[in-house]
Protein backbone atom coordinates (compact mmCIF):
# COMPACT_ATOMS: atom_id res chain seq x y z
CA UNK A 1 0.00 0.00 0.00
CA UNK A 2 0.99 3.37 -0.36
CA UNK A 3 0.87 5.68 2.45
CA UNK A 4 -0.23 9.11 1.40
CA UNK A 5 -0.95 10.35 4.89
CA UNK A 6 2.55 10.16 5.87
CA UNK A 7 3.37 11.23 2.59
CA UNK A 8 1.52 14.13 3.42
CA UNK A 9 3.09 14.78 6.23
CA UNK A 10 6.58 15.03 4.70
CA UNK A 11 5.05 17.31 1.87
CA UNK A 12 3.96 19.83 4.74
CA UNK A 13 7.11 19.76 5.93
CA UNK A 14 8.05 21.29 2.70
CA UNK A 15 9.77 18.39 1.06
CA UNK A 16 9.05 16.05 -1.77
CA UNK A 17 7.85 12.21 -1.45
CA UNK A 18 7.49 9.76 -3.77
CA UNK A 19 5.96 5.89 -2.73
CA UNK A 20 5.29 2.75 -4.36
CA UNK A 21 3.01 -0.25 -4.00
CA UNK A 22 5.87 -2.80 -4.77
CA UNK A 23 4.17 -3.58 -8.13
CA UNK A 24 0.85 -4.77 -6.99
CA UNK A 25 -2.12 -3.88 -4.92
CA UNK A 26 -2.83 -5.89 -1.42
CA UNK A 27 -6.58 -7.16 -0.98
CA UNK A 28 -6.06 -6.40 2.94
CA UNK A 29 -4.72 -3.10 1.92
CA UNK A 30 -1.43 -3.69 3.58
CA UNK A 31 1.57 -5.79 2.57
CA UNK A 32 1.48 -9.31 0.43
CA UNK A 33 -1.46 -11.06 1.75
CA UNK A 34 0.13 -13.67 -0.84
CA UNK A 35 2.25 -14.39 -3.35
CA UNK A 36 -0.95 -15.05 -5.34
CA UNK A 37 0.06 -11.62 -7.32
CA UNK A 38 3.33 -13.29 -8.51
CA UNK A 39 2.07 -16.75 -9.68
CA UNK A 40 3.29 -17.05 -13.57
CA UNK A 41 4.82 -13.46 -13.40
CA UNK A 42 8.04 -14.13 -11.77
CA UNK A 43 8.87 -10.11 -12.42
CA UNK A 44 6.03 -9.06 -10.27
CA UNK A 45 7.96 -11.43 -7.48
CA UNK A 46 11.43 -9.12 -8.21
CA UNK A 47 8.79 -5.77 -8.51
CA UNK A 48 7.86 -6.38 -4.84
CA UNK A 49 11.55 -7.32 -3.89
CA UNK A 50 13.46 -4.62 -4.97
CA UNK A 51 12.80 -3.19 -8.66
CA UNK A 52 9.64 -1.27 -7.30
CA UNK A 53 11.27 0.57 -4.90
CA UNK A 54 14.52 1.17 -6.37
CA UNK A 55 12.44 2.41 -10.19
CA UNK A 56 10.34 4.77 -8.03
CA UNK A 57 13.35 6.35 -6.54
CA UNK A 58 15.09 6.64 -9.59
CA UNK A 59 11.66 8.39 -11.21
CA UNK A 60 11.06 10.33 -8.28
CA UNK A 61 15.00 11.87 -8.46
CA UNK A 62 14.32 12.52 -12.01
CA UNK A 63 10.90 14.35 -11.37
CA UNK A 64 12.32 16.50 -8.53
CA UNK A 65 14.92 17.52 -10.83
CA UNK A 66 12.82 18.21 -13.65
CA UNK A 67 10.46 20.67 -11.49
CA UNK A 68 12.87 22.16 -9.49
CA UNK A 69 15.70 22.52 -11.10
CA UNK A 70 18.27 20.32 -9.24
CA UNK A 71 17.61 16.54 -7.02
CA UNK A 72 17.19 16.45 -3.32
CA UNK A 73 19.25 17.52 -1.08
CA UNK A 74 19.46 15.37 0.97
CA UNK A 75 17.87 12.10 -0.20
CA UNK A 76 16.54 10.72 2.81
CA UNK A 77 14.75 7.37 2.99
CA UNK A 78 12.44 6.44 5.91
CA UNK A 79 11.06 3.24 6.34
CA UNK A 80 9.40 0.74 8.87
CA UNK A 81 7.34 -2.97 8.97
CA UNK A 82 7.25 -4.43 5.83
CA UNK A 83 9.12 -0.99 3.93
CA UNK A 84 12.04 -1.92 6.10
CA UNK A 85 12.94 -4.89 3.76
CA UNK A 86 13.32 -2.31 0.72
CA UNK A 87 14.98 -0.19 2.89
CA UNK A 88 18.02 -2.24 3.51
CA UNK A 89 17.56 -3.99 0.02
CA UNK A 90 18.26 -0.14 -1.19
CA UNK A 91 21.34 0.25 1.00
CA UNK A 92 22.88 -2.98 0.06
CA UNK A 93 21.90 -2.92 -3.48
CA UNK A 94 22.21 0.83 -4.39
CA UNK A 95 23.98 2.88 -1.63
CA UNK A 96 24.11 5.83 -4.14
CA UNK A 97 20.07 5.78 -3.96
CA UNK A 98 19.78 7.69 -0.71
CA UNK A 99 22.04 10.38 1.72
CA UNK A 100 20.48 8.40 5.01
CA UNK A 101 18.56 5.84 5.85
CA UNK A 102 16.00 4.84 8.73
CA UNK A 103 14.98 1.15 8.53
CA UNK A 104 13.19 0.88 11.92
CA UNK A 105 10.69 -1.68 10.86
CA UNK A 106 10.66 -5.30 12.26
CA UNK A 107 10.78 -6.89 8.68
CA UNK A 108 14.82 -5.95 8.76
CA UNK A 109 15.13 -9.13 11.04
CA UNK A 110 12.51 -10.96 9.49
CA UNK A 111 13.61 -14.52 10.23
CA UNK A 112 13.96 -13.67 13.86
CA UNK A 113 10.99 -11.68 14.17
CA UNK A 114 8.97 -15.08 12.86
CA UNK A 115 10.93 -17.66 14.48
CA UNK A 116 9.71 -15.57 17.93
CA UNK A 117 6.36 -15.87 17.23
CA UNK A 118 6.33 -19.29 16.16
CA UNK A 119 8.09 -19.52 19.28
CA UNK A 120 5.66 -18.13 21.30
CA UNK A 121 2.77 -19.57 19.69
CA UNK A 122 4.41 -23.34 20.46
CA UNK A 123 5.01 -22.11 24.22
CA UNK A 124 1.22 -20.97 24.69
CA UNK A 125 -0.23 -24.04 22.51
CA UNK A 126 1.88 -26.65 24.16
CA UNK A 127 -0.48 -27.85 26.47
CA UNK A 128 -3.89 -26.97 28.46
CA UNK A 129 -2.04 -25.88 31.27
CA UNK A 130 0.54 -23.40 28.94
CA UNK A 131 -2.37 -21.60 27.84
CA UNK A 132 -3.26 -18.54 29.45
CA UNK A 133 -7.04 -17.39 28.87
CA UNK A 134 -7.67 -13.55 27.84
CA UNK A 135 -10.02 -13.13 31.06
CA UNK A 136 -6.30 -13.84 33.05
CA UNK A 137 -4.91 -11.04 31.03
CA UNK A 138 -6.05 -7.61 33.66
CA UNK A 139 -4.73 -9.70 36.54
CA UNK A 140 -1.10 -10.20 34.93
CA UNK A 141 -1.05 -7.01 33.77
CA UNK A 142 -2.03 -5.55 37.07
CA UNK A 143 0.45 -7.88 38.70
CA UNK A 144 3.54 -7.24 36.88
CA UNK A 145 2.76 -3.20 37.08
CA UNK A 146 2.79 -3.83 40.92
CA UNK A 147 6.09 -5.75 40.52
CA UNK A 148 7.93 -2.66 38.03
CA UNK A 149 6.19 0.04 37.93
CA UNK A 150 8.48 2.40 40.26
CA UNK A 151 11.51 0.71 38.61
CA UNK A 152 12.10 4.12 37.17
CA UNK A 153 11.56 6.33 40.31
CA UNK A 154 7.69 7.29 38.65
CA UNK A 155 4.36 5.53 39.77
CA UNK A 156 2.73 6.44 36.68
CA UNK A 157 0.93 3.09 35.33
CA UNK A 158 4.07 2.44 33.08
CA UNK A 159 7.11 -0.13 32.67
CA UNK A 160 9.31 2.16 31.54
CA UNK A 161 12.30 -0.19 32.03
CA UNK A 162 11.09 -3.73 30.97
CA UNK A 163 14.55 -5.27 30.56
CA UNK A 164 15.19 -4.91 34.44
CA UNK A 165 11.76 -5.85 35.48
CA UNK A 166 12.04 -9.07 37.66
CA UNK A 167 8.27 -10.45 37.51
CA UNK A 168 7.55 -14.10 37.30
CA UNK A 169 4.08 -14.74 36.70
CA UNK A 170 3.75 -17.62 38.63
CA UNK A 171 0.53 -19.57 38.92
CA UNK A 172 -0.41 -19.87 42.69
CA UNK A 173 -0.26 -23.24 43.70
CA UNK A 174 -3.00 -25.14 45.85
CA UNK A 175 -2.08 -25.81 49.46
CA UNK A 176 1.02 -23.34 49.30
CA UNK A 177 1.43 -21.05 52.52
CA UNK A 178 2.36 -18.16 50.41
CA UNK A 179 -0.32 -18.75 47.57
CA UNK A 180 2.76 -18.74 45.04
Amino acid sequence: MINYGAMGNVIRSGSATAGTNGGHDSAAGCGADTASFALGHPEKLKDFADRAFHEMTLDAKTLISTYYGNGPKPSFLDECGGGSREALTEMRRFPEDYDAVAASGLDGHSTHHSLGQLWVWQAAHKDEASYIPPAKYPAIHQAALVACDEHDGLKDGVISDPMHCEFDPVIPKRNSPSGL
